[in-house]
């Protein structure tokens, strides 16, 4: 059921930037618990090791952006999901803006 939101994963947001701009993503409760451990996968074993990630290889440099993290999870570790972008520009500045205004508990990475 590719290309579907979770319906059985509670979604939360994280801010993701490997280039540059921050974008906020929508993701399933376990990435946003864990960013830290599925990015240390992602970089340290799937783009180094698995045949998908050629691509991302060059000269033996990891080139990758935060959207490679996101199609990485869509792909291959929630195929059953839909990670969809939440925020960048000026959206993410204003939801930032009512986040910081109600909440001061969440963590960037």
């Amino acid at each position: 059921m590719a290309g579907r939101v979770c319906e059985d994963e509670r979604m939360k947001t994280v801010i993701l930037s490997a280039d540059g701009d921050s974008i906020v993503y929508l993701v399933p409760d376990a990435v946003a618990d864990n960013v830290e451990e599925y990015c240390l996968e992602f970089c340290t074993k799937w783009l180094r090791n698995s045949p998908y990630a050629a691509k991302y290889r060059q000269d033996g440099i990891l080139c990758y952006t935060d959207r490679d993290f996101i199609d990485y999870l869509n792909a291959y570790v929630f195929p059953e999901c839909e990670l969809k972008i939440g925020y960048h520009g000026w959206r993410l500045a204003m939801w930032l803006a009512c986040i910081l205004k109600f909440n001061t508990s969440w963590k960037t990475y």
